[in-house]
């Protein structure tokens, strides 16, 4: 969480925000999807030509939105250097298009020759999609924050701020606070895998840092592992969100 009050509703809010746009997006893909999409090669390429347009405005739209978020926040942290703001070179559309062919109909055949159904097939081949679909969209604002905050005169650190039912290596790297000194650091590259809907928060070094509450409950857990390491942080995690899935069939 920011050092300031303000600073922290504004970090929920862009953090709500982009999955917003994120799940607009991704509506559409689920709203225009069928069979025939699937295992058509003329027809995927055309649903892929439709929308791939889509996900260059959201990665457009997302990182307009980080970037009004770093002004706000900056002033509400305190921040008082001029800055210059950066603006990002839109997306290309073909560019996505060339990296989801490998999820098109040859993919979905593939899927039925090693026993599933069409229907199941399609709607595996629909997830595929969507997950690089989120990398994708989530890069303009990840990228239009790690632009912005490299034009600053003073060292800027990173948070990684990820979901309540994010991956174990997303909750790790979210546990341990603004201790990132780059995007690299953070998580960014390989590191923002497909389907990855964490955000990032800036820390100025002004006044105590305080964890995100999501945060917190992951730093929270790995501090009382016996033998603090990813693989029992995996199973720590697990078992804990089955317990919340129990409770919650219960109170159904």
């Amino acid at each position: 969480m920011a050092v300031t009050e303000a600073g922290a509703v504004l970090t929920e809010a862009h953090r709500v925000a982009q999955l917003g746009i994120l799940e607009s997006l991704l509506r559409t893909f689920e709203q225009e999807w069928t069979e025939e999409v699937a295992f058509d090669p003329a027809v995927f390429a055309a649903w892929v030509a439709e929308h791939a347009p889509e996900v260059a405005a959201a990665y457009r739209l997302s990182a307009e939105t980080a970037q009004r978020y770093y002004e706000r926040f900056r002033e509400a942290e305190g921040v008082q250097e001029p800055f210059t703001s950066v603006i990002l070179d839109p997306l290309d559309p073909w560019a996505w298009s060339e990296s989801v062919t490998r999820w098109g109909p040859s993919y979905a055949t593939t899927l039925v020759e090693d026993g599933l159904t069409e229907e199941a097939a399609a709607r595996r081949s629909l997830v595929a999609l969507s997950l690089d679909a989120t990398r994708t969209s989530m890069a303009g604002g990840r990228t239009a924050l790690a632009a912005q905050m490299q034009e600053e005169s003073r060292p800027v650190r990173w948070a990684r701020i990820a979901r309540g039912r994010s991956c174990a290596f997303c909750a790790m790297l979210a546990s341990r606070g603004p201790v990132y000194s780059s995007s690299w650091a953070a998580g960014a590259g390989r590191h923002w895998h497909r389907g990855c809907k964490c955000t990032i928060e800036p820390y100025f070094g002004r006044g105590r840092y305080q964890l995100h509450p999501t945060s917190q409950q992951y730093a929270t857990m790995w501090d009382n592992l016996k033998h603090p390491n990813l693989n029992e942080f995996r199973r720590e995690l697990a078992k804990q969100r089955r317990k919340e899935d129990e409770a919650e069939e219960k109170e159904d």
